[in-house]
């Protein structure tokens, strides 16, 4: 089974549409085939009518992965990746007891995916406010310790007040 790692500008196209764009479909767009920037193209047919379909892998700046794995979810890399903030963010107590057992800037162990998966650089930093103003060199675990208050919404994810 295919594991497809996006990268910052990787994307997938069916022949015929436009490919989905991560914000907005840029004007420039086409449904052009092959597709400018296409490292493979993959070719399905549907056994029983005959119905063939072609989907293109895209990834303009070459930061995208793929993988064959028998199985994705109990093999490396998607086996080493940490809780996801939005499906399974842990408890109150477990998220202090994981920061807390780590040395590393406070941002550094944020954007580790083996920490928490799929945050990334913007996410870390720039869309929280807490973090934007706060000394990102600043070690986890003392973040933690000397921290004014420690918020936690189960659905947002956890952020640090100082």
């Amino acid at each position: 089974m295919p594991v497809l790692h996006f990268g910052m500008t990787g994307m997938l196209q069916v022949k015929g549409e436009l490919a989905t764009y991560y914000k907005s479909t840029p004007k420039s767009a086409t449904t052009d085939w092959p597709p400018r920037f296409y490292k493979f193209i993959l070719h399905l047919v549907n056994e029983d009518t005959g119905e063939a379909a072609q989907l293109a892998f895209l990834d303009a700046r070459r930061l995208g992965r793929i993988r064959l794995r028998a199985s994705p979810l109990t093999e490396p890399p998607i086996s080493e990746l940490g809780f996801d903030p939005i499906l399974s963010m842990p408890s109150l107590d477990e998220f202090s007891a994981a920061v807390l057992k780590r040395t590393c800037p406070i941002k550094a162990l944020l954007l580790d995916q083996s920490f928490s998966a799929g945050v990334g650089n913007w996410v870390a930093g720039e869309t929280n406010p807490n973090f934007s103003s706060a000394r990102p060199e600043l070690l986890s675990c003392v973040k933690m310790k000397y921290s004014i208050t420690l918020v936690y919404t189960p659905s947002i994810g956890a952020t640090l007040s100082l």
